[in-house]
């Protein structure tokens, strides 16, 4: 059904890199404050804003369409089920 292909997605693809993303956040000693998921050319992509970048996201809100060609953003190859 519908509901289980959803819950697919996320438990085998959107959970797994968030929960990178926080791990590397606690290696390197930095907090974590908001994750984005979005889908882009049928992939999930993900930006991170921790208390670094924190204060520069907030001065520059006009690029937040090239959010996802920063450093904190990653791709992952979505199901095409």
């Amino acid at each position: 059904s519908g509901a289980r292909l959803i819950d697919a997605v996320i438990n085998n693809n959107i959970l797994p890199e968030i929960s990178a993303m926080f791990l590397r956040a606690v290696m390197e000693k930095t907090t974590l404050s908001k994750v984005f998921v979005d889908v882009t050319d049928q992939k999930f992509v993900y930006n991170e804003e921790n208390d670094e970048n924190k204060d520069d996201d907030s001065k520059n809100d006009e690029s937040k369409d090239d959010e996802s060609k920063n450093d904190g953003s990653k791709e992952s190859g979505g199901d095409k089920e």
